[in-house]
């Protein structure tokens, strides 16, 4: 998939799509922009009934405090991206945790 979309499982949008997607097929192109308040947006739509459901802004204020600790996160682990398994599972422990404490579930 290009910049700007992610997908995930359910019927075709548009036959360009369905082309573009054919090694995917059956999936729901969800079109973000490249802009990151495009991916929340897109998510929230992707994960409609999940038990767990974040707002949009719920998930830009958890990417922001991500943001804050991620340079420090990779030189800890002495990786160059967040593709490293030891720093994505810690930037999920700490998504998970501010989000906790930004719902209240952690004081």
């Amino acid at each position: 998939m290009g910049t700007g979309a992610f997908a995930r499982p359910g019927p075709g949008r548009s036959p360009a799509v369905k082309k573009s997607l054919s090694d995917l097929d059956g999936t729901d192109a969800y079109i973000h922009g490249g802009t990151v308040a495009g991916v929340f947006r897109e998510l929230d739509n992707a994960f409609v009934g999940s038990s767990r459901q974040p707002t949009v802004t719920e998930m830009s204020q958890i990417y922001r405090v991500l943001r804050v600790q991620f340079r420090s996160l990779l030189k800890k682990a002495g990786a160059k991206d967040a593709f490293n398994a030891r720093v994505f599972k810690e930037l999920c422990v700490r998504a998970t945790t501010a989000a906790d404490e930004l719902t209240g579930l952690i004081d």
